[in-house]
């Protein structure tokens, strides 16, 4: 407070690792940063540090970021609770919308309105990057559009797939493997070893084939009604977003490409659609062509690949849905539409605990997240990248798990350090595995 510091991030300054600590204070004091730039700028490293000072002192740097003031905090939490006025009587109609993809396939519909606090977090996050404008030349609807804009999830609804039966499971294995040398035992007797590689030619091709069909058989009924929804303009879909990797991810290439076509044929605009694909698989399996910027296109539908595969394996299919709040469609509300398997679903609940506290949406001032916060804070690049790959780990066993297919579940090993070279406890990272976040869900909730 002696600094001169904003109060509202002084918890977020204070339980900085200490040379990060030292970093932002001088960035404070020194070259007169706001409190939330100084923060980011000190948790960079090596090159990218050394290229933002030189860009701030140029002029150049293009990520400060706004403060949040009592003031601004005020106007914000307002805006948050117009929003759910907005949104929480509609949600039965958002709800009745997407109740026609589950139909009698026994997926399990959940539909819920953005609440304040939470809407109020990406509020006061948009508004640091400087999408929301509070000021001189804004007017309370140019505030409301803004506000309204940074929310693209007001109604949230997802649809929860059964897992496959022991017999659904069979069934499709064997669909997938006719016309190799295997049988069904045999496969899921690799499968589980991990071994198929070593003692089977082109193994690798023949299980993205039958995991393919396994997905058919988990996705296939909801697909179809989504693409009747599409068709028929009961459901209007602006983006969909298909993460996870080639063999976790809940939509298979056939069904993207489908999908697609519907939207192009109903709407006459091409679908944008996330999914990881490298370039020679989206020639084959979806005709693209591919743009100078990277992206990629077929008649139907603009494809990415950057951003389908997290650095944590995170796994859902989502889609950014425009809502009819009204009979005649004049009034309209965004929400997005996620779709998980039940194994998934539980862990994608917590999984985004350790990555919200890396980018900051997680913050000191959020105490019930306390007994990890300092963990992740304080975890070096090399440990978090290794925890990320038990988190990647894990979502491709619940994965299988869903589609029938047993295999050794990850455990979280190895040795984990700070930013400053201490090893970080076994009872610290326990916390972290998906027990321990599971449990700290379970908490935070009760």
């Amino acid at each position: 407070l002696s600094m001169g510091i904003n109060p509202y991030y002084i918890a977020d300054i204070a339980t900085l690792d200490e040379k990060t600590y030292n970093t932002a204070v001088e960035l404070i004091t020194n070259k007169g940063l706001n409190a939330p730039t100084a923060i980011d700028v000190a948790k960079l490293n090596g090159a990218d540090y050394t290229n933002a000072l030189s860009e701030i002192e140029a002029g150049s740097y293009k990520d400060f970021k706004n403060e949040i003031t009592p003031d601004i905090e005020s106007k914000l939490t307002a805006q948050a609770e117009i929003l759910y006025g907005k949104t929480q009587p509609q949600i039965g109609r958002a709800e009745s919308e997407i109740s026609e993809l589950s139909g009698e396939s026994g997926a399990i519909l959940t539909a819920r309105p953005k609440g304040v606090q939470s809407t109020l977090k990406k509020l006061i996050v948009k508004y640091e990057k400087g999408k929301i404008n509070l000021g001189e030349t804004s007017t309370p609807e140019s505030i409301a559009a803004d506000c309204e804009e940074a929310i693209g999830d007001s109604y949230g609804t997802r649809l929860q797939l059964k897992s496959l039966t022991p017999e659904q499971t069979r069934a499709a294995v064997e669909k997938g493997l006719i016309g190799t040398s295997l049988g069904y035992d045999e496969f899921i007797a690799y499968m589980k070893s991990g071994t198929g590689e070593d003692n089977v030619i082109g193994f690798d091709k023949i299980k993205a084939g039958v995991i393919e069909t396994l997905k058919t058989a988990q996705t296939g009924y909801v697909v179809d009604r989504l693409i009747r929804g599409i068709r028929g303009k009961s459901i209007n879909i602006t983006e969909l977003n298909n993460y996870g990797s080639r063999s976790s991810s809940y939509f298979t290439n056939e069904q993207l490409l489908e999908i697609a076509n519907a939207y192009e044929e109903t709407t006459g605009k091409k679908l944008t659609v996330v999914t990881r694909v490298d370039v020679e698989e989206a020639k084959e399996a979806f005709g693209a062509r591919i743009n100078s910027d990277g992206t990629m296109e077929n008649d139907y539908m603009i494809i990415k690949n950057k951003g389908a595969e997290k650095n944590s394996g995170y796994t859902s299919t989502q889609m950014n849905v425009k809502h009819k709040l009204d009979d005649e469609g004049t009034q309209t509300g965004n929400g997005e539409l996620q779709i998980r398997g039940t194994e998934v679903n539980t862990f994608g609940d917590v999984e985004h605990i350790p990555y919200d506290i890396r980018q900051g949406k997680i913050t000191a001032k959020d105490v019930e997240y306390s007994e990890v916060y300092k963990t992740i804070e304080s975890m070096d690049d090399s440990s978090y990248s290794n925890y990320n790959r038990y988190l990647s780990q894990t979502y491709e066993w619940l994965r299988m798990k869903e589609l029938g297919i047993e295999m050794p579940k990850p455990e979280l090993d190895g040795v984990y350090k700070t930013k400053t070279g201490e090893v970080i406890s076994a009872s610290d990272m326990g916390k972290l595995t998906m027990e321990g976040l599971t449990e700290l869900n379970r908490k935070i909730h009760e």
